[in-house]
């Protein structure tokens, strides 16, 4: 945990599996406020509930989802108006997933930090 009720989950993933964890914690429920190389960083009410996000996500009860896309990346797709709206998200988002490093992070024992 850090302060202002953020919680930081330290992957060491890589920007594209961080961005498919930070969509799906967000999909169960917990603002994931940014990913980068390293991280997810959340607000979370506390370490047990980061804790339980993250168990969630682990257990498969939360699915994993694809990273989401923004509306200038749609903009940057070369040919994307060749392509129905739906197909030029799911062409960035696939670009943009790495589900082996998902899975890989998906294993690994997590341990929680409270600091201050």
């Amino acid at each position: 945990m850090r302060g202002e009720g953020r919680a930081e989950w330290w992957t060491f993933a890589g920007a594209r599996a961080n961005a498919s964890l930070a969509a799906s914690l967000r999909e169960g429920g917990l603002a994931a406020l940014r990913h980068d190389n390293f991280s997810v960083t959340f607000a979370a009410d506390g370490v047990s509930q980061a804790a339980m996000a993250i168990d969630r996500l682990k257990s498969g009860a939360t699915p994993i989802v694809l990273p989401a896309v923004t509306d200038e990346a749609l903009a940057g797709l070369k040919f994307s108006a060749c392509l129905p709206d739906h197909l030029a998200r799911l062409v960035l988002q696939r670009r943009a997933e790495d589900s082996e490093a998902v899975e890989w992070v998906l294993k690994q024992r997590v341990t929680t930090i409270e600091s201050g």
